[in-house]
């Protein structure tokens, strides 16, 4: 997978004692295989890939993470031509800060607990 190199260069960059929320997207296109039921299968799939190669890579509390699936309710972009679906299909690494305690005061910006 052509993304592994980046998700290594990105893990050495973070800390082990920040909050990591992994957020999977995708277009607004049916799910065309048979592998998802949906586009939250296979954003929440797309997101729990990624959270799995960051902590095979770097030692990182299980419990500070949140994996998380969007589908197609967070676009960046319109999903009006092919490259912008391809924009919006993606998964994204957020490192929050402060301790453990404020991430998880704050967690409702965005995210369910």
């Amino acid at each position: 997978d052509r993304a592994i190199p980046l998700i290594s260069r990105i893990v050495g960059l973070i800390s082990s004692d920040r909050m990591l929320i992994v957020a999977g997207h995708t277009d607004d296109r049916p799910v065309a295989s048979g592998m998802f039921k949906s586009n939250w299968g296979l954003s929440a799939a797309r997101a729990a890939s990624v959270a799995e190669q960051i902590l095979s890579k770097r030692h990182i509390d299980p419990s500070r993470m949140v994996v998380a699936g969007y589908a197609d309710t967070r676009p960046i972009v319109a999903n009006d031509t092919a490259g912008h679906r391809a924009r919006n299909r993606r998964v994204e690494i957020i490192v929050r800060q402060g301790t453990e305690e404020s991430t998880d005061s704050n967690q409702n910006e965005g995210f369910l607990n």
